[in-house]
């Protein structure tokens, strides 16, 4: 499968894809904005992957218990596989990178 095309979000310039790492900005060489990955599409990519998960165990059993464990032990399997696959229909997003030392929570 093709990688998709990472664009700006600011100015629509082409990123490259071989920059992207989780917990560092990435830097647009058009614009010099500092972008992160999407979280919102992350948790998305989780939540589908979950449900995969507790679809496929649903197949298997039918008690709850046994449903549940089934979940657990797949999610992270398919939680990769659906990634790799989710990265390629739904193109990433970016946005503006926000330093984990100022979201705004701390109080003083």
């Amino acid at each position: 499968m093709k990688w998709p095309t990472l664009k700006c979000p600011f100015c629509a310039g082409i990123l490259r894809n071989t920059e992207v790492y989780p917990g560092r900005p990435l830097v647009c060489p058009a614009c010099q904005a500092q972008l992160q990955p999407s979280d919102k599409q992350l948790w998305m990519s989780v939540g589908i992957a979950l449900l995969i998960s507790v679809a496929l165990a649903y197949l298997v059993t039918d008690r709850w218990l046994w449903l549940l464990v089934i979940a657990i032990l797949i999610w992270f399997p398919i939680s990769i596989a659906w990634h790799f696959l989710f990265v390629r229909i739904v193109p990433p997003k970016f946005e503006a990178y926000i330093p984990k030392d100022q979201t705004g929570t701390e109080l003083f």
